[in-house]
Formats: structure tokens, C-alpha cells, sequence
């Protein structure tokens, strides 16, 4: 019995390990591309010391640097929003089932 489930089954692990990955995958991306923009903000400052830049120059480009965090904060929380929500979810259909069973 146990054999027929795992072979029924298979498609459905298969389909499930794939998407962990691609979720994976895109979470380092994401962090990798958070970083990228945070060592351009670094990099900026230091060229704004260092004299290499000057003060108009350097408010453009944080500004776009900083708009660049922004966008990527904001899909980060509406990812966790996104979880929260389906968390709340199944909590709320639990508990409508315990009402029709009380």
C-alpha cells in the first residue's frame, strides 16, 4: 500500500521540490541584489570624501540607490504579507470547522 502512495504521490513531491528551489533561488537573488545596491551607497559616500564627486551628483544618485531599497523592501514585505495572510487563512477556515463541529 505504502508503494502505491509513494508512485501516486511522486509527481506531486516532484512538483514540491521544484518550487522550494525556485523559491530558494530567488531569495538569493533578492539578498545578493539588496547587497549590491547597499555596496553602491558605500561606494558613493566614499567617492563624496574622497572629492571625486560632487554634492548634486551624489544626491541623484543615492536617490535613485535609495528608491532601488525601497522598491526592494517593499517586495519583501509584501512577500511576508503575502505568507502572514495565508497563515491567517488556514487559522481562520480551523476554526470555522471547530464551530460546525461544536
Amino acid at each position: 500500500m505504502f508503494i502505491l502512495d509513494d508512485l501516486a504521490l511522486a509527481p506531486l513531491k516532484g512538483f514540491m521540490w521544484l518550487v522550494r528551489e525556485l523559491h530558494g533561488a530567488a531569495e538569493r537573488e533578492f539578498a545578493d541584489e539588496r547587497e549590491r545596491v547597499m555596496r553602491q551607497l558605500q561606494s558613493l559616500h566614499m567617492k563624496l570624501e574622497a572629492g571625486q564627486i560632487d554634492e548634486a551628483a551624489f544626491e541623484d544618485e543615492e536617490a535613485m540607490l535609495l528608491d532601488r531599497l525601497d522598491e526592494l523592501d517593499g517586495l519583501a514585505v509584501v512577500d511576508s504579507i503575502d505568507e502572514d495572510d495565508s497563515v491567517k487563512r488556514v487559522s481562520d477556515s480551523d476554526a470555522q470547522a471547530e464551530e460546525r463541529a461544536a
